[in-house]
């Protein structure tokens, strides 16, 4: 699965997206999901001002990114 780590992060970049969790780390929290890592991916290439990338990641998962943008992204819900 791809994950924030296979797009060369910086360790600020890393402090800033996933509080400076190793690769081991965030693969094994409670919230990793294929979704999440692959917002945390378009939120890197926001931080980077690399729009189309960005947008390329954005749109595997506009529900989740629109939420992020809404703060609502850590919302529980029923299954």
């Amino acid at each position: 699965m791809e994950t924030i780590f296979d797009h060369n992060p910086t360790e600020a970049e890393l402090i800033a997206l996933t509080d400076g969790m190793t690769k081991e780390a965030y693969l094994e929290d409670w919230m990793f999901s294929r979704e999440h890592s692959l917002l945390d991916i378009a939120l890197l290439y926001d931080s980077r001002q690399d729009l189309g990338m960005s947008k390329k990641y954005q749109d595997l998962v506009p529900e989740l990114y629109q939420q992020w943008q809404w703060g609502l992204d850590n919302v529980s819900t029923a299954r």
